[in-house]
This record gives structure tokens, C-alpha cells and sequence, in this order.
């Protein structure tokens, strides 16, 4: 089966899961090609199979990752398509699922995409990654949600286990 799997990462967390699920796939002894959204291809002739991965961002998904979904809706839902998130709030396991996050559950009532596979990654805080505002918004977002404020923080919350297992779920 041959895999392409397109990411948007703005600090590098939605492209380092990216580098994992294509490993398990080629481990799988599986064709995958990973590629950023701003690389993807317009035909999807050579694809047996679409992962699309995106970043949240104060609140929303990668724009072009959804204008990719609605250029390629009819695509997308007639092949097999996985889908996943990454974004702070899930590192909360009440936010941690399609059906229990408000941003998945919006990107799909907007694009009308529904994947056959789709999962919600915790990503990572690093507060030297933002910029003076960046900080203090993801600061305070933090501070709304229960979260460390402190701008020497550097925290990785994705469960590699929950990235493996959903890999394992698109070659099996």
C-alpha cells in the first residue's frame, strides 16, 4: 500500500509524530512518502492511502490544511484518509479524542471530511519557541486551562504509545 501522509508544524511536534507514524508504516514494509502541507500534491494518483496531520493554533487548525480537505473532500471521503490533531488541550484525556475535542469535532463539521481513521495528539510547550505575544497568550490560554505559566517550561505531552497505536491501525 502506498502511503502520503502531509503534516502542518509550526514547532516541530505535528512533524515529529509525522516522522513516527511514517516509520511504523515503512516498518510495516509499506510505501510512505511525508511531505508538509505547503509541499502537497495537488493529484493523488500514486496514493493508496491519505494521513493528514495538523497543528492547533490559538484555537484552529492549519487554514491549509483545510482548504487542502475541501479542494480534495470527494477524494478524501471515496479513499481510505486518516486524520489527526495535535494540540495542548489534549493533554487532557477529556479532550484527548475526536468525539471529546471541540476543535476536531469543528474541523470535521467544516470540512465535511470524515477519515476513516482519526486520533488527537497532546503536543508540546515550549515557551523559547514564541515570540513576545505568543508567550503570553499561550500564557494565559494556560492559565485558563490549568497549565504550567511558567515561561522556562518546556514540556512534551504526546503519548508515543497513542501515536503507535493509531499508525498501527492504518497498515493493519
Amino acid at each position: 500500500m502506498r502511503f502520503l501522509l502531509i503534516y502542518a508544524s509550526i514547532d516541530g511536534q505535528t512533524k515529529k509524530i509525522a516522522e513516527r507514524i511514517m516509520a511504523t508504516i515503512q516498518a510495516g514494509k509499506h510505501d510512505c512518502q511525508m511531505v508538509s502541507i505547503e509541499h502537497a500534491p495537488q493529484k493523488m494518483e500514486a496514493v493508496d492511502c491519505l494521513v493528514i496531520g495538523s497543528r492547533i493554533r490559538f484555537g484552529h487548525h492549519d487554514k491549509a490544511v483545510a482548504a487542502f480537505v475541501q479542494a480534495h473532500l470527494d477524494w478524501l471521503n471515496q479513499h481510505p484518509s486518516a486524520f489527526y490533531s495535535v494540540s495542548l488541550v489534549a493533554r487532557k484525556k477529556e479532550k484527548s479524542t475526536p468525539a471529546t475535542n471541540s476543535y476536531c469535532r469543528k474541523f470535521f463539521s467544516k470540512t465535511h471530511w470524515q477519515p476513516k481513521n482519526a486520533a488527537v495528539f497532546a503536543g508540546k510547550l515550549d515557551y523559547s519557541l514564541y515570540n513576545f505575544w505568543q508567550k503570553r497568550i499561550i500564557r494565559f490560554i494556560m492559565w485558563m486551562t490549568d497549565g504550567p505559566t511558567d515561561f522556562s517550561s518546556k514540556i512534551e505531552y504526546t503519548d508515543w504509545e497513542k501515536v503507535d497505536e493509531f499508525a498501527n491501525k492504518l497498515i493493519n
